[in-house]
């Protein structure tokens, strides 16, 4: 109910609305549900979102504090006629726990998104579970592979952090301990503990228990304790499967552009290793410029595919021996723009597509196809035509041999301020300097530089 923009367009009156629904939910089956409805909905936002603007982190944060008010005041006012009545006490010791999971749920969502590694998350979930649920200790239990029925012990915290821990378990052990308060010596997960309670919270996800989090305490659970633990550990693993998921669609990407790039050597395999050349090149210039992550990563990828659209040139140009006819080079000068064609169908290259396109416009905007001009030229597109460049040079062509790195390093410089940035240039024969001789260019390409 709180997971929208608070400050996108009509943000108030969803905002309304969801207050209403939270209400409604209040008096129909109590103001507690009401409020870990609220909680939960706020949390599985920024479970799902890899950031957050700032104002809606204000706002919410306004809104974690007007939860808190809100169950401090009924807190204070007795709900039944009888104070003493046990259910009337248990309900006011929720209240408090639900206030102090409000706190601990913003403190450890501003920490997610610090970018937290899977042993930094269960550590995380550890700390608060124990502060929440006052247990004494915690294992956390995980499969090594999706859908395995075995688990394997992650993360250990609490007082018995001396004693023998079983590492692996299945989860039929598990599974009748499920939700429940039973005696800690009922499954033997950590040796010689006979005395207090254990209960195991399960998590389960599309393709069956994807964890569980096993707790000890000396007094037993309450169904506060194991409900809130319940919650948290969800979250945690839900986050904890979208970074896998992230990590699969990487290794995918990956593999999309690397058959790509086959492609490009299947239509012509004199220019076989020209794309990564021209890649190791251009991330080289990059992370020399120290431009982000993220940023060197687009610069890989454009690199890896600026030459994608040479897949629509007939192969009598591409493999033709001697010089293009003006009419065949006209043919050529498409592929920049024939390359974003075929990318553009794919939402996963969108970033990289401007990279592409003007890779062979030049500094002094006698390039093409757009004819851009100094800063006009988008940076990634800047360095790949330095490393293109570079990399087509110390190629062996049938009608010139290849030149070595002293002439290339040159011919760089002559163009410097014309065709190339004099600056990229600069940065990449810096970079060469320090870097290992090549063992020699074994390449071959019939790619053009211009």
């Amino acid at each position: 109910m709180l997971a929208v923009d608070f400050m996108g367009i009509k943000a108030g009156y969803v905002f309304l609305a969801a207050g209403a629904a939270v209400i409604l939910v209040s008096i129909s089956s109590g103001w507690a549900n009401g409020i870990l409805s609220g909680l939960f909905f706020n949390f599985a936002f920024y479970s799902m979102h890899h950031e957050a603007a700032l104002a809606d982190i204000a706002v919410n944060t306004l809104v974690y504090a007007a939860f808190a008010v809100l169950s401090d005041r009924i807190r204070l006012k007795p709900l039944y006629e009888d104070a003493a009545d046990k259910s009337s006490l248990e309900e006011k010791s929720f209240v408090d726990k639900i206030t102090n999971s409000f706190i601990i749920a913003h403190d450890m969502l501003l920490e997610i998104k610090k970018g937290l590694t899977r042993p930094e998350l269960f550590s995380l979930l550890a700390r608060n579970v124990t502060n929440l649920s006052g247990c004494s200790h915690v294992l956390i239990y995980g499969p090594d592979k999706p859908g395995e029925t075995n688990l394997s012990l992650k993360h250990s915290y609490g007082v018995y952090k001396d004693k023998e821990i079983e590492m692996r378990v299945a989860d039929n052990d598990l599974s009748p301990l499920f939700l429940r308060n039973v005696q800690a010596g009922f499954l033997r997960l950590v040796q010689d503990i006979s005395e207090g309670f254990m209960t195991v919270i399960p998590v389960k996800g599309e393709k069956g228990l994807s964890g569980a989090v096993v707790l000890y305490k000396k007094t037993g659970f309450s169904h506060n304790d194991i409900y809130i633990a319940e919650f948290f550990a969800a979250q945690v693993f839900i986050i904890i499967e979208k970074h896998d998921m992230l990590g699969q669609m990487s290794d995918n990407h990956e593999n999309i552009i690397e058959t790509l790039v086959m492609a490009i050597d299947i239509k012509d395999h004199d220019t076989h290793g020209h794309s990564f050349s021209t890649m190791k090149y251009a991330l080289q210039i990059a992370q020399q410029m120290k431009l982000p992550p993220e940023e060197c990563e687009k610069i890989k990828h454009a690199a890896l595919l600026h030459d994608i659209g040479k897949i629509k040139i007939s192969s009598e140009i591409l493999k033709k021996p001697s010089t293009l006819t003006a009419e065949e080079y006209e043919t050529v000068k498409k592929h920049p723009q024939d390359g974003v064609d075929i990318l553009n169908g794919m939402d996963i290259f969108e970033d990289i597509l401007p990279i592409i396109l003007y890779h062979h416009e030049h500094f002094d905007g006698r390039g093409y196809p757009k004819k851009l001009i100094g800063d006009k030229i988008p940076l990634g597109s800047r360095i790949c035509a330095v490393a293109d460049a570079y990399s087509v040079m110390l190629a062996e062509r049938p009608y010139r041999r290849a030149r070595t790195k002293e002439e290339a390093a040159t011919e760089l410089k002559r163009c410097a301020g014309s065709q190339f940035d004099s600056h990229i240039v600069k940065v990449f024969l810096d970079s060469m300097e320090n870097t290992p001789a090549e063992e020699g260019n074994k390449q071959s390409t019939k790619g053009l530089v211009n």
